[in-house]
Protein backbone atom coordinates (compact mmCIF):
# COMPACT_ATOMS: atom_id res chain seq x y z
CA UNK A 1 0.00 0.00 0.00
CA UNK A 2 1.44 3.46 -0.71
CA UNK A 3 2.22 5.76 2.10
CA UNK A 4 -0.15 9.04 2.21
CA UNK A 5 1.36 12.24 1.77
CA UNK A 6 0.73 12.59 5.73
CA UNK A 7 3.05 9.56 6.29
CA UNK A 8 5.28 11.02 3.22
CA UNK A 9 6.02 14.49 4.76
CA UNK A 10 4.79 14.61 8.75
CA UNK A 11 8.03 13.53 10.32
CA UNK A 12 10.07 15.75 7.99
CA UNK A 13 7.59 18.78 8.94
CA UNK A 14 7.60 18.15 12.55
CA UNK A 15 11.93 18.28 12.67
CA UNK A 16 11.69 21.70 11.16
CA UNK A 17 9.19 22.84 13.98
CA UNK A 18 5.97 22.82 12.65
CA UNK A 19 3.14 21.21 13.59
CA UNK A 20 1.35 18.75 11.02
CA UNK A 21 -2.21 17.79 10.35
CA UNK A 22 -3.73 14.81 9.28
CA UNK A 23 -5.89 15.67 6.31
CA UNK A 24 -9.11 14.14 5.50
CA UNK A 25 -10.20 13.26 1.63
CA UNK A 26 -13.15 14.31 -0.17
CA UNK A 27 -16.03 12.04 1.09
CA UNK A 28 -19.76 11.59 -0.72
CA UNK A 29 -21.84 11.51 2.65
CA UNK A 30 -22.77 14.60 4.42
CA UNK A 31 -20.80 14.18 7.56
CA UNK A 32 -17.67 13.79 5.70
CA UNK A 33 -14.84 16.54 5.58
CA UNK A 34 -14.47 18.03 2.02
CA UNK A 35 -11.26 17.47 1.60
CA UNK A 36 -9.67 20.76 3.01
CA UNK A 37 -10.44 19.94 6.66
CA UNK A 38 -8.64 18.06 9.65
CA UNK A 39 -9.97 14.62 9.60
CA UNK A 40 -10.11 11.41 11.64
CA UNK A 41 -10.45 7.88 10.61
CA UNK A 42 -13.05 5.26 12.19
CA UNK A 43 -15.37 2.57 11.32
CA UNK A 44 -18.42 3.97 9.88
CA UNK A 45 -22.21 2.98 10.37
CA UNK A 46 -21.62 0.06 7.76
CA UNK A 47 -18.55 -1.22 9.63
CA UNK A 48 -16.37 0.08 6.97
CA UNK A 49 -13.13 2.86 7.82
CA UNK A 50 -14.87 5.94 7.30
CA UNK A 51 -13.26 9.66 7.72
CA UNK A 52 -14.98 12.43 10.58
CA UNK A 53 -14.20 15.89 10.82
CA UNK A 54 -11.12 16.02 13.45
CA UNK A 55 -12.53 17.38 16.72
CA UNK A 56 -10.34 20.32 18.55
CA UNK A 57 -7.79 19.90 16.04
CA UNK A 58 -7.16 24.21 16.78
CA UNK A 59 -5.05 22.66 19.96
CA UNK A 60 -1.99 21.53 17.44
CA UNK A 61 -1.40 24.92 17.07
CA UNK A 62 -0.58 26.08 20.23
CA UNK A 63 1.95 22.41 20.73
CA UNK A 64 3.20 19.82 18.12
CA UNK A 65 1.33 16.41 18.33
CA UNK A 66 3.02 13.51 20.22
CA UNK A 67 5.71 11.48 17.53
CA UNK A 68 3.54 8.55 18.77
CA UNK A 69 0.20 9.96 17.43
CA UNK A 70 1.94 11.06 14.13
CA UNK A 71 2.42 7.35 13.77
CA UNK A 72 -1.06 6.64 14.27
CA UNK A 73 -2.07 9.40 11.92
CA UNK A 74 0.43 7.75 9.27
CA UNK A 75 -1.07 4.80 9.14
CA UNK A 76 -4.31 5.82 7.66
CA UNK A 77 -4.58 5.91 4.34
CA UNK A 78 -4.94 8.82 1.71
CA UNK A 79 -4.44 11.45 4.44
CA UNK A 80 -3.66 14.44 3.34
CA UNK A 81 -1.23 17.20 5.34
CA UNK A 82 -1.52 20.55 6.48
CA UNK A 83 -0.13 22.47 9.02
CA UNK A 84 -1.77 24.51 11.70
CA UNK A 85 -1.07 28.10 11.62
CA UNK A 86 -0.13 30.16 14.97
CA UNK A 87 2.84 27.41 16.40
CA UNK A 88 5.58 29.06 16.59
CA UNK A 89 4.34 32.36 15.36
CA UNK A 90 3.74 29.97 11.68
CA UNK A 91 1.33 32.01 9.41
CA UNK A 92 0.40 32.20 5.59
CA UNK A 93 -1.05 34.61 3.31
CA UNK A 94 -3.51 33.02 1.30
CA UNK A 95 -3.93 35.27 -1.81
CA UNK A 96 -6.89 34.52 -3.77
CA UNK A 97 -7.36 36.65 -6.61
CA UNK A 98 -4.67 36.44 -8.93
CA UNK A 99 -4.62 39.92 -9.69
CA UNK A 100 -3.57 40.39 -6.46
CA UNK A 101 -0.13 38.49 -6.30
CA UNK A 102 2.24 40.80 -7.15
CA UNK A 103 0.48 43.80 -5.78
CA UNK A 104 0.63 42.23 -1.74
CA UNK A 105 4.01 40.87 -2.30
CA UNK A 106 5.43 44.06 -3.04
CA UNK A 107 4.62 45.17 0.02
CA UNK A 108 5.72 42.11 1.76
CA UNK A 109 9.05 40.82 2.72
CA UNK A 110 9.93 38.47 0.11
CA UNK A 111 8.85 34.88 1.10
CA UNK A 112 10.98 31.72 0.74
CA UNK A 113 8.20 29.48 0.02
CA UNK A 114 5.06 29.19 -1.11
CA UNK A 115 2.71 26.40 -2.65
CA UNK A 116 -0.75 27.01 -5.27
CA UNK A 117 -3.82 24.87 -5.38
CA UNK A 118 -6.44 25.49 -7.75
CA UNK A 119 -5.73 29.59 -7.87
CA UNK A 120 -3.95 32.33 -6.97
CA UNK A 121 -0.75 31.64 -4.05
CA UNK A 122 0.16 31.48 -0.60
CA UNK A 123 3.06 32.68 0.70
CA UNK A 124 4.52 31.70 4.55
CA UNK A 125 5.96 33.76 7.11
CA UNK A 126 6.69 33.34 10.45
CA UNK A 127 5.21 36.65 12.91
CA UNK A 128 7.26 38.98 14.74
CA UNK A 129 4.83 39.67 17.23
CA UNK A 130 1.02 38.79 17.53
CA UNK A 131 -1.07 38.70 14.91
CA UNK A 132 -4.23 37.81 14.32
CA UNK A 133 -6.44 35.65 11.31
CA UNK A 134 -8.03 37.96 9.38
CA UNK A 135 -10.51 36.97 6.12
CA UNK A 136 -10.51 39.88 3.46
CA UNK A 137 -13.50 40.38 1.41
CA UNK A 138 -15.05 42.95 -0.66
CA UNK A 139 -18.60 44.66 -0.17
CA UNK A 140 -19.93 42.07 -2.26
CA UNK A 141 -18.39 39.17 -0.13
CA UNK A 142 -15.92 38.25 -3.06
CA UNK A 143 -12.68 36.50 -1.57
CA UNK A 144 -9.68 38.66 -1.54
CA UNK A 145 -7.02 37.25 0.60
CA UNK A 146 -6.68 35.16 3.73
CA UNK A 147 -4.69 35.50 6.88
CA UNK A 148 -4.06 32.36 8.42
CA UNK A 149 -2.69 32.56 12.17
CA UNK A 150 -3.69 31.27 15.32
CA UNK A 151 -7.23 28.83 14.86
CA UNK A 152 -6.15 28.46 11.37
CA UNK A 153 -4.86 25.50 9.21
CA UNK A 154 -3.19 25.43 5.67
CA UNK A 155 -2.71 22.00 3.33
CA UNK A 156 0.12 21.23 1.39
CA UNK A 157 1.50 19.40 -1.42
CA UNK A 158 0.72 16.50 -1.77
CA UNK A 159 -2.42 16.32 -0.69
CA UNK A 160 -4.74 16.55 -3.78
CA UNK A 161 -6.84 19.33 -3.98
CA UNK A 162 -10.38 18.53 -3.81
CA UNK A 163 -11.80 20.47 -6.67
CA UNK A 164 -9.24 19.63 -9.30
CA UNK A 165 -8.37 16.12 -8.84
CA UNK A 166 -4.21 16.95 -8.77
CA UNK A 167 -2.08 17.60 -5.78
CA UNK A 168 -0.81 21.25 -4.38
CA UNK A 169 2.31 22.22 -5.60
CA UNK A 170 5.20 24.47 -4.50
CA UNK A 171 5.82 26.96 -6.39
CA UNK A 172 9.26 28.04 -5.07
CA UNK A 173 12.62 26.21 -5.59
CA UNK A 174 12.09 25.36 -1.57
CA UNK A 175 9.41 24.18 0.15
CA UNK A 176 8.89 23.74 4.17
CA UNK A 177 10.29 19.99 4.01
CA UNK A 178 13.72 21.69 3.66
CA UNK A 179 12.92 25.17 5.23
CA UNK A 180 13.05 24.96 9.13
CA UNK A 181 10.47 27.35 10.63
CA UNK A 182 13.21 29.90 12.40
CA UNK A 183 14.41 30.55 8.66
CA UNK A 184 11.27 31.89 7.04
CA UNK A 185 10.74 35.55 7.17
CA UNK A 186 9.15 37.60 9.65
CA UNK A 187 5.75 39.72 9.14
CA UNK A 188 5.01 42.09 11.13
CA UNK A 189 1.94 44.36 11.83
CA UNK A 190 3.51 47.30 9.70
CA UNK A 191 3.81 44.79 6.95
CA UNK A 192 -0.12 43.58 7.51
CA UNK A 193 -0.82 47.66 7.78
CA UNK A 194 0.82 48.06 4.21
CA UNK A 195 -0.57 45.08 3.15
CA UNK A 196 -4.25 46.39 4.21
CA UNK A 197 -3.55 49.42 1.64
CA UNK A 198 -3.40 47.28 -0.88
CA UNK A 199 -6.62 45.42 -0.38
CA UNK A 200 -8.35 48.64 0.13
CA UNK A 201 -7.39 49.92 -3.43
CA UNK A 202 -9.21 46.20 -4.72
CA UNK A 203 -12.60 46.21 -3.00
CA UNK A 204 -11.57 45.48 0.52
CA UNK A 205 -13.78 48.09 3.09
CA UNK A 206 -11.73 48.28 6.37
CA UNK A 207 -14.54 48.00 9.18
CA UNK A 208 -15.09 51.34 11.31
CA UNK A 209 -14.47 49.97 14.58
CA UNK A 210 -11.13 49.86 16.18
CA UNK A 211 -8.43 46.60 16.22
CA UNK A 212 -8.02 45.20 19.80
CA UNK A 213 -6.16 47.36 21.44
CA UNK A 214 -5.89 50.32 18.85
CA UNK A 215 -7.61 52.61 21.45
CA UNK A 216 -5.00 52.07 24.43
CA UNK A 217 -2.35 55.21 24.39
CA UNK A 218 1.27 53.55 25.24
CA UNK A 219 3.87 56.04 26.23
CA UNK A 220 5.67 57.09 22.63
CA UNK A 221 9.14 55.30 21.70
CA UNK A 222 12.04 57.21 23.57
CA UNK A 223 10.49 58.42 26.73
CA UNK A 224 12.13 58.15 29.54
CA UNK A 225 11.06 56.47 32.70
CA UNK A 226 11.35 60.41 34.53
CA UNK A 227 8.83 61.26 32.16
CA UNK A 228 6.56 58.47 32.62
CA UNK A 229 6.34 58.91 36.40
CA UNK A 230 2.42 60.55 36.20
CA UNK A 231 1.72 56.95 34.60
CA UNK A 232 0.92 54.37 37.82
CA UNK A 233 1.07 51.48 35.21
CA UNK A 234 4.13 49.66 35.90
CA UNK A 235 3.78 47.13 33.44
CA UNK A 236 2.81 50.17 30.38
CA UNK A 237 6.17 51.89 31.66
CA UNK A 238 8.17 48.63 31.08
CA UNK A 239 6.91 47.66 27.57
CA UNK A 240 7.71 51.44 26.66
CA UNK A 241 11.09 50.65 28.32
CA UNK A 242 12.18 47.11 26.85
CA UNK A 243 15.90 47.76 26.27
CA UNK A 244 15.66 48.88 30.13
CA UNK A 245 14.77 45.53 31.64
CA UNK A 246 14.45 42.38 28.63
CA UNK A 247 18.33 41.99 28.87
CA UNK A 248 18.72 42.19 32.64
CA UNK A 249 16.18 38.63 32.86
CA UNK A 250 19.41 36.77 31.46
CA UNK A 251 16.67 34.70 29.34
CA UNK A 252 18.45 31.95 26.66
CA UNK A 253 18.88 32.90 23.41
CA UNK A 254 18.14 37.15 24.16
CA UNK A 255 18.54 39.17 20.67
CA UNK A 256 17.43 42.37 19.51
CA UNK A 257 14.40 41.80 17.14
CA UNK A 258 12.89 44.51 15.27
CA UNK A 259 11.60 47.17 17.81
CA UNK A 260 11.83 44.33 20.56
CA UNK A 261 13.66 41.39 21.49
CA UNK A 262 12.87 37.17 21.18
CA UNK A 263 14.06 34.71 23.66
CA UNK A 264 13.53 31.03 24.90
CA UNK A 265 11.09 30.73 27.70
CA UNK A 266 13.11 28.50 30.15
CA UNK A 267 9.75 27.79 32.49
CA UNK A 268 8.20 25.20 30.27
CA UNK A 269 9.53 22.35 28.35
CA UNK A 270 9.96 22.06 24.53
CA UNK A 271 6.97 20.32 22.65
CA UNK A 272 9.23 18.81 20.91
CA UNK A 273 11.13 17.57 22.75
CA UNK A 274 14.65 19.80 22.20
CA UNK A 275 17.41 21.15 24.60
CA UNK A 276 17.07 24.50 25.51
CA UNK A 277 20.35 24.94 23.57
CA UNK A 278 18.17 23.69 20.40
CA UNK A 279 15.32 25.78 21.04
CA UNK A 280 13.78 28.47 18.60
CA UNK A 281 13.42 31.90 20.90
CA UNK A 282 9.45 32.18 20.50
CA UNK A 283 8.79 34.55 23.63
CA UNK A 284 8.46 38.15 21.84
CA UNK A 285 8.75 41.37 23.91
CA UNK A 286 7.22 44.39 21.68
CA UNK A 287 5.93 47.48 23.10
CA UNK A 288 2.07 45.93 22.23
CA UNK A 289 2.63 42.72 24.86
CA UNK A 290 4.13 39.69 25.46
CA UNK A 291 3.44 36.68 23.88
CA UNK A 292 5.22 33.33 23.31
CA UNK A 293 4.83 31.81 20.14
CA UNK A 294 4.89 27.97 20.96
CA UNK A 295 1.84 28.45 23.55
CA UNK A 296 0.45 31.54 22.19
CA UNK A 297 0.66 32.61 25.55
CA UNK A 298 0.40 36.53 26.37
CA UNK A 299 2.19 37.91 29.37
CA UNK A 300 2.43 41.64 30.94
CA UNK A 301 6.08 42.06 31.94
CA UNK A 302 5.41 41.68 35.68
CA UNK A 303 3.87 38.13 35.15
CA UNK A 304 7.12 37.52 32.81
CA UNK A 305 9.56 38.30 35.48
CA UNK A 306 8.11 36.69 37.84
CA UNK A 307 8.63 33.47 35.97
CA UNK A 308 11.67 34.19 34.64
CA UNK A 309 13.46 35.24 38.06
CA UNK A 310 10.80 32.29 40.18
CA UNK A 311 9.96 34.94 42.25
CA UNK A 312 6.53 36.42 43.48
CA UNK A 313 4.30 38.97 41.62
CA UNK A 314 5.07 41.74 44.84
CA UNK A 315 8.72 40.96 44.40
CA UNK A 316 8.76 41.34 40.52
CA UNK A 317 7.12 44.44 40.39
CA UNK A 318 9.73 45.78 42.68
CA UNK A 319 12.60 44.59 40.35
CA UNK A 320 11.33 46.01 37.62
CA UNK A 321 10.85 49.55 39.44
CA UNK A 322 14.50 49.01 40.10
CA UNK A 323 15.38 48.53 36.55
CA UNK A 324 12.90 51.27 35.01
CA UNK A 325 14.10 53.73 37.93
CA UNK A 326 10.61 54.00 39.22
CA UNK A 327 10.35 55.14 42.81
CA UNK A 328 8.61 52.97 45.23
CA UNK A 329 5.09 52.74 46.12
CA UNK A 330 3.50 55.06 47.96
CA UNK A 331 1.79 53.48 50.74
CA UNK A 332 -1.48 55.87 52.46
CA UNK A 333 -1.33 55.15 56.19
CA UNK A 334 -5.03 55.62 57.34
CA UNK A 335 -3.92 54.98 61.35
CA UNK A 336 -0.84 57.39 62.48
CA UNK A 337 0.66 55.89 65.72
CA UNK A 338 2.23 59.37 65.83
CA UNK A 339 -0.90 61.39 66.03
CA UNK A 340 -3.23 59.11 67.22
CA UNK A 341 -6.27 58.08 65.12
CA UNK A 342 -7.46 59.80 62.01
CA UNK A 343 -11.02 61.24 62.16
CA UNK A 344 -13.07 59.38 59.70
CA UNK A 345 -14.94 61.29 56.71
CA UNK A 346 -18.56 58.78 56.77
CA UNK A 347 -20.41 57.72 59.81
CA UNK A 348 -19.13 55.07 61.95
CA UNK A 349 -21.90 52.46 62.07
CA UNK A 350 -19.93 49.66 63.42
CA UNK A 351 -21.58 46.95 65.65
CA UNK A 352 -20.76 45.07 68.47
CA UNK A 353 -20.37 41.14 67.09
CA UNK A 354 -22.82 40.22 69.49
CA UNK A 355 -25.80 42.41 68.64
CA UNK A 356 -25.11 42.28 64.60
CA UNK A 357 -25.48 38.51 64.96
CA UNK A 358 -28.85 39.00 67.02
CA UNK A 359 -30.19 41.53 64.42
CA UNK A 360 -28.95 39.25 61.91
CA UNK A 361 -30.68 35.86 63.11
CA UNK A 362 -33.90 38.09 63.92
CA UNK A 363 -33.59 38.94 60.29
CA UNK A 364 -33.40 35.90 58.95
CA UNK A 365 -35.85 34.63 61.37
CA UNK A 366 -38.29 36.53 60.21
CA UNK A 367 -37.32 35.66 56.41
CA UNK A 368 -37.94 32.19 57.07
CA UNK A 369 -41.98 32.45 58.60
CA UNK A 370 -42.45 34.66 55.92
CA UNK A 371 -41.45 32.08 53.61
CA UNK A 372 -43.25 29.15 55.35
CA UNK A 373 -46.70 31.34 55.59
CA UNK A 374 -45.98 31.60 51.80
CA UNK A 375 -45.50 28.15 51.41
CA UNK A 376 -48.41 27.29 53.02
CA UNK A 377 -50.73 29.44 51.18
CA UNK A 378 -49.21 28.64 47.78
CA UNK A 379 -49.52 24.56 48.97
CA UNK A 380 -53.52 25.32 49.78
CA UNK A 381 -54.30 27.14 46.40
CA UNK A 382 -52.51 23.92 44.74
CA UNK A 383 -54.54 21.41 46.79
CA UNK A 384 -57.29 19.66 44.54
CA UNK A 385 -61.08 19.11 46.03
CA UNK A 386 -61.68 16.60 48.71
CA UNK A 387 -61.64 12.93 47.81
CA UNK A 388 -64.91 12.80 49.99
CA UNK A 389 -67.99 15.17 49.46
CA UNK A 390 -70.26 16.32 52.17
CA UNK A 391 -73.59 15.03 52.07
CA UNK A 392 -77.24 15.61 53.23
CA UNK A 393 -77.69 14.42 56.62
CA UNK A 394 -78.53 10.50 57.50
CA UNK A 395 -82.20 10.50 57.46
CA UNK A 396 -84.85 7.64 58.53
CA UNK A 397 -87.93 5.94 56.97
CA UNK A 398 -91.08 4.90 59.37
CA UNK A 399 -93.43 3.28 57.09
CA UNK A 400 -96.89 2.50 59.28
CA UNK A 401 -100.36 2.71 57.50
CA UNK A 402 -99.49 4.50 54.55
CA UNK A 403 -97.73 7.34 56.87
CA UNK A 404 -94.12 8.30 55.77
CA UNK A 405 -91.93 10.32 58.86
CA UNK A 406 -88.82 11.02 58.20
CA UNK A 407 -86.42 13.25 59.67
CA UNK A 408 -86.55 15.86 56.91
CA UNK A 409 -89.42 17.68 56.97
CA UNK A 410 -89.38 18.23 53.30
CA UNK A 411 -89.63 14.90 53.00
CA UNK A 412 -92.65 14.05 55.25
CA UNK A 413 -95.37 14.73 52.42
CA UNK A 414 -95.94 11.60 50.58
CA UNK A 415 -98.87 11.90 47.51
CA UNK A 416 -101.37 9.46 49.43
CA UNK A 417 -102.68 8.89 45.72
CA UNK A 418 -99.60 6.89 45.08
CA UNK A 419 -100.58 4.57 47.78
CA UNK A 420 -102.66 1.62 46.82
CA UNK A 421 -105.14 0.51 49.56
CA UNK A 422 -104.47 -1.82 52.11
CA UNK A 423 -101.50 -1.81 51.03
CA UNK A 424 -98.34 -0.37 52.82
CA UNK A 425 -97.79 1.93 50.64
CA UNK A 426 -94.41 2.32 48.44
CA UNK A 427 -91.38 0.50 49.79
CA UNK A 428 -88.47 2.75 50.07
CA UNK A 429 -85.19 1.15 50.21
CA UNK A 430 -82.24 3.03 50.90
CA UNK A 431 -79.74 4.27 48.04
CA UNK A 432 -76.35 5.42 48.49
CA UNK A 433 -76.02 9.58 48.48
CA UNK A 434 -78.66 9.54 50.82
CA UNK A 435 -81.23 9.60 47.81
CA UNK A 436 -84.91 10.33 48.55
CA UNK A 437 -86.61 9.41 45.70
CA UNK A 438 -89.36 6.44 46.00
CA UNK A 439 -88.87 3.24 43.94
CA UNK A 440 -91.50 1.11 42.61
CA UNK A 441 -92.89 -1.38 45.36
CA UNK A 442 -90.88 -4.09 46.04
CA UNK A 443 -93.54 -5.80 47.97
CA UNK A 444 -96.96 -6.45 48.00
CA UNK A 445 -98.83 -7.97 50.67
CA UNK A 446 -99.83 -7.06 53.84
CA UNK A 447 -99.10 -4.00 55.71
CA UNK A 448 -95.69 -3.79 57.62
CA UNK A 449 -95.82 -3.97 61.51
CA UNK A 450 -93.85 -2.06 62.95
CA UNK A 451 -90.85 1.01 61.37
CA UNK A 452 -88.18 0.69 59.15
CA UNK A 453 -85.21 2.74 59.32
CA UNK A 454 -83.21 3.20 56.20
CA UNK A 455 -79.69 4.27 56.68
CA UNK A 456 -77.21 4.00 53.99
Amino acid sequence: MMASPFALTAPALVERGYSPLPIAPWGEHDWNPKGKEPGRLEVGRDGEPEWYRLKNWQVFGDRQAHLKIIEHWSRWPDAGVGLACGFGGFVAVDVDDDSLIDPIFAVLPPHTVAKRGRKGVTAFYRAAEPLPSKNYRTTEKRGLLDFLSGGKQTVLPPTVHPDIGRPYEWTTERTLLDTPLSDLPEITSAHVAAMEDVLSAYGWDAPERQPRGATVERPARGETAQDLLWHDDVNTVALANLHAWVPALGLPKTRPNGVGYRAVAPWRGSGSGRSEARRQPNLSFHPTGIQDFGTMETFTPIKVVAKAQRIPYPAAAAWLRQKLGLPEERLILLRSTKSGSLSPTYPDRAFPLADATSALRGALDDFEAQMKAWRIYRNQARLKSPLIHQKSPVWGVKIDAGQVISSRPECCRVDQARLAPGLCGPAYRPRKGYSTRPEEPRHQGAGLSGPRTGRP
